[in-house]
């Protein structure tokens, strides 16, 4: 039958595109919260991760943010944790600055705060050593 009922697509193509558009903006924003944040290969089960983006360079110093999520909760029932650390690229060193802890895996429940740590050797094959080698 010409010319009975007409059906405008226009419409709702327009309107799948509108909820097309909005999904990836989403999933783009989402994405490059964590983008900066890349997997360091660790020996235990515990998740590592570290801050691309925000590695701080001076003189033989290197300063880089981790973070932990851990397999099996602490004793103290954390799920995950993050440090600062500074690693003495010339004398093969690291210490913790500042170390946080979460109740949560994904860092938002915050737990309790760690203390400065003492300058201590970098064990082969530790997160540090590999730090170490990527950055220095």
């Amino acid at each position: 039958m010409r010319g009975g009922l007409k059906i405008d697509f226009s419409f709702a193509l327009k309107k799948l595109i509108l909820k097309f558009a909005i999904v990836a903006s989403i999933l783009m924003i989402a994405g490059s919260l964590h983008a900066d944040w890349q997997v360091i290969p660790s020996e235990t089960d515990h998740k590592h991760f570290f801050r691309s983006k925000y590695i701080k360079k001076y003189g033989s110093f290197i300063e880089i943010w981790e973070r932990i999520i851990f397999t099996t909760r602490t004793r103290y029932g954390d799920g995950s944790s993050e440090q600062l650390l500074k690693i003495d690229c010339e004398n093969g060193t690291v210490q913790t600055l500042v170390s946080r802890f979460y109740k949560d895996q994904q860092w938002s429940e915050f737990s309790w705060s760690g203390k400065r740590g003492q300058i201590v050797d970098i064990k082969s094959g530790s997160v540090a050593s590999f730090l170490k080698k990527t950055h220095c």
